[in-house]
């Protein structure tokens, strides 16, 4: 009995600590990504009206003010970091799920080799038993008779 518990404990809390640390980068990501996603929606509501500073047909960014600049900047650093997120998401996701049928399936396999073992054990006790009851009979019997 303390093997299978032991077993369950190795098999099944171990991974659930992999997976909270995981999942704790994730937030912080996204936490990331909330705060960058606020300051892209200030600087552009800021700088949304801004004109270029030379008024030519073709607007590159260097007719634009550094304000401007800066902003899509932020913006490109914004949504770098919303891709990582969604990446580490999509591994996190995927490995998570395989490691949880990883586990789940060593689980079987240890609970099996746990019965398999207790049939083993009971299987070589039978005749001892068989004995045993018999003699419990033939008790309970000269016990009636007197």
């Amino acid at each position: 009995r303390e093997m299978l518990i032991t077993q369950t404990e190795v098999l099944t809390l171990e991974p659930l600590v992999d997976i909270r640390k995981q999942l704790e980068e994730i937030k912080e990501l996204s936490e990331r990504v909330s705060k960058g996603d606020e300051l892209v929606s200030m600087e552009t509501e800021r700088y949304c009206g801004v004109r270029p500073i030379a008024q030519d047909e073709q607007h590159t960014l260097l007719t634009y003010p550094k304000s401007c600049i800066d902003t899509l900047r932020l913006k490109e650093e914004n949504t770098l970091n919303k891709l990582e997120y969604v990446a580490k998401l999509r591994h996190s996701s995927r490995q998570n799920q395989l490691k949880y049928v990883q586990k789940m399936l060593e689980q079987m396999l240890a609970q099996f080799s746990y019965a398999n073992f207790a049939y083993v054990v009971m299987s070589e006790m039978e005749p001892y038993l068989s004995e045993l009851f018999v003699q419990l009979q033939a008790l309970q019997k000269e016990a009636a008779s007197e």
